[in-house]
């Protein structure tokens, strides 16, 4: 495996990601249809490609649907402590830092890990092209990594670590690579968190969804995956 075309790749969009404040305007003019378009590339990255591909790993066969569960199940019940304790005037502060987690968790894997798993399966070309989704992803995150940098009173320091996750993702999983069976395992429990992000963020039942943008979302990424 080369590397450095995932790593290089990540290291573009975490780029992309650090200067999504130009793309502020666009984002919030279009912002149901983004997030339904992100939708969209996320549903058909986890059901059509991440998660088919689990059973690939024979040591975690038969274990692999529980450690997703566990991912869906912990991330949940961290979050519903976070609504549940501490002291009201600290709530919206606390939740907002739980949200960063949950998109810096959502970046580092979904874009990361992604990229470097896939990177064994196909030719760079190919990767390139799976990675337009990833760029569209980013470009409709701009909103909320706007508020996510606001609401913590994000300095330079962090502002940067909140970028560059898909980048830190890609390296974690290049660390893990020599251990087939933790990178996967690692990766089972990541989807399921994903799972559980996608259900209560990237498609709450209050929010004037867009079908269309759904579709093309859906559409796009599966089009993009068909490719390998």
């Amino acid at each position: 495996m080369e590397f450095w075309i995932p790593l290089a790749i990540a290291a573009g969009l975490s780029i992309v990601s650090y200067f999504s404040e130009h793309f502020l305007r666009f984002a919030r003019r279009w912002h149901d249809g983004l997030l339904s378009l992100s939708a969209g590339i996320l549903i058909a990255l986890l059901l059509y490609k991440l998660i088919p591909m689990l059973p690939g790993i024979p040591v975690l066969t038969s274990v692999s649907p529980a450690i997703m569960l566990l991912g869906f199940l912990g991330f949940y019940l961290a979050e519903d402590w976070v609504y549940q304790h501490g002291p009201r005037p600290k709530l919206i502060k606390n939740v907002t830092a739980w949200h960063a987690v949950g998109f810096s968790i959502d970046h580092a894997a979904i874009i990361g890990f992604t990229l470097v798993l896939l990177a064994d399966l196909t030719q760079p070309i190919e990767l390139a092209i799976i990675s337009v989704p990833f760029l569209i992803h980013v470009i409709a995150s701009a909103d909320s990594l706007s508020k996510i940098r606001k609401g913590i009173h994000a300095g330079p320091a962090t502002e940067v670590l909140l970028s560059i996750m898909p980048l830190i993702g890609a390296a974690i999983a290049v660390w893990l690579s020599t251990n087939t069976v933790a990178l996967w395992a690692a990766f089972a429990y990541i989807i399921g968190a994903l799972l559980y992000l996608t259900v209560r963020d990237v498609i709450p039942p209050e929010r004037e969804d867009k079908p269309l943008w759904f579709v093309i979302g859906l559409v796009l990424t599966v089009a993009a995956l068909t490719v390998i």
